[in-house]
């Protein structure tokens, strides 16, 4: 289908407000979602999408163009799940390698631009490494914030170059990036609420047990609500 166009009228979180917001959540991701592997509501009908929460992550560039929204989708039968749909922005770029991963197109006055999942862009990669590594949180628009947890297995590992980012491409429900030929970014998808368990026993068998036949865990992203509840969105391992 013909992408829909979204107006910026000032920064990119300009896009999850008022008229933007309403057209993002009714129109644009159920659009996105049907077509996306790893969505767990295939075959069923999607009635309602809604944005849970979101935060804006600068990227390496120094700008404001990543954003982290989390989407509640709620299907005829009555069940609700949680997605978690990183995206980045490209103004006044059309850029035709982009056009498969496109959500949105994106104008402010006569330029044009694409609103794109972001674990196609080795910028967004990069970055999420970046706030790993310096142990970042951010705040969300709902109070809440992001928190990004290096272990300390991450010192040991070289910075990664946008050149040597590679989004791996058997995606299940998962989306799994390689930064390198060292590490790997796992983005989840369908969240669930509380400790992840791979996770935590990841935690365990790196900075505990010591166990060196496993992948290390270098590091998490969690999303941490307003009450203290908290949801893992990505995880960082030795590749």
């Amino acid at each position: 289908p013909e992408l829909f166009t979204l107006v910026l009228t000032g920064g990119p979180e300009t896009l999850f407000k008022g008229r933007e917001r309403t057209a993002f959540e009714r129109t644009i991701v159920p659009r996105f979602l049907s077509g996306r592997r790893w969505f767990a509501g295939k075959g069923k009908s999607i009635t309602g999408t809604k944005l849970i929460d979101f935060a804006m992550l600068r990227s390496r560039q120094g700008r404001d163009d990543i954003l982290l929204p989390l989407i509640e989708v709620e299907m005829r039968d009555g069940e609700r799940h949680d997605y978690f749909i990183p995206l980045a922005l490209e103004e006044a770029r059309e850029e035709e390698e982009l056009l498969p991963y496109a959500v949105a197109r994106v104008r402010r006055g006569p330029r044009v631009g694409l609103l794109y999942g972001a674990g196609s862009s080795p910028n967004f990669a990069v970055s999420f490494l970046d706030a790993v590594r310096h142990g970042n949180e951010v705040p969300t628009a709902e109070g809440g914030q992001l928190r990004f947890t290096p272990t300390a297995a991450l010192a040991d590992y070289a910075d990664v170059d946008p050149s040597e980012v590679k989004r791996l491409s058997a995606e299940q429900s998962n989306t799994s990036i390689m930064l390198g030929e060292q590490m790997i970014l796992k983005l989840y998808r369908r969240l669930q609420h509380g400790i992840h368990p791979e996770v935590e026993v990841g935690r365990f068998l790196t900075e505990v047990a010591k166990f060196p036949n496993t992948p290390e865990l270098l590091g998490s992203v969690d999303h941490v609500a307003p009450d203290g509840t908290s949801t893992a969105i990505a995880v960082l391992q030795r590749f």
